[in-house]
């Protein structure tokens, strides 16, 4: 005669059939500053001046928040693992019987705490992502002000059928005057 094994019942704080909210990750300002910074990418080639002197000062906020994010993220993953361990304890300690892994991690990933703390991880994850392609941008944005300057000096742009080194020598011209 065998017997059927029973499946040890677990008992967990688990909401299986919803997820919950997860906690804002990132501050509000934070995300002004990001849209902020992005919108400050634009600049025309009448602005090369402008848009040279301000380039590293805006390089240099977008990689402290990019600091920042990853710094954020790192936490929040810390965070996520000792969500997972007092979970995974607890979840064994209140078992019937001895569970094997594959079973406590089921459980663990169905546990409405560690799905808030992957979600939150998650969120952290994305912005360190965002940041870190609008510093690609602002390297980006380097290279074009780069090339649009040396456009400049060569004279390829036109004022009013002359060349720009025309104009700022006879603009020189009635200064003198």
């Amino acid at each position: 005669m065998t017997m059927a094994k029973k499946k040890p019942t677990i008992r967990s704080n688990t909401k299986p059939k919803t997820t919950p909210e997860p906690p804002a990750v990132v501050p509000e300002d934070f995300y002004n500053e990001y849209n902020d910074l992005r919108n400050a990418l634009r600049f025309d080639k009448d602005g090369i001046d402008d848009a040279l002197i301000m380039q590293p000062v805006l390089f240099e906020q977008v990689s402290s928040h990019l600091a920042r994010a990853i710094n954020r993220r790192d936490l929040v993953r810390e965070q996520q693992k000792q969500v997972e361990a007092q979970v995974s304890s607890r979840v064994r300690e209140d078992a019937e019987a001895k569970l094997t892994v594959k079973e406590v991690e089921a459980a663990v990933e169905q546990d409405a705490e560690y799905i808030n703390a992957r979600e939150v991880y998650k969120q952290a994850s994305y912005w360190v992502d965002m940041w870190d392609g609008l510093k690609d941008s602002y390297r980006q944005r380097s290279a074009a002000l780069r090339d649009l300057t040396q456009l400049h000096v060569t004279g390829h742009y036109q004022v009013g059928g002359r060349s720009y080194e025309d104009v700022r020598k006879e603009m020189a011209e009635q200064r003198r005057q």
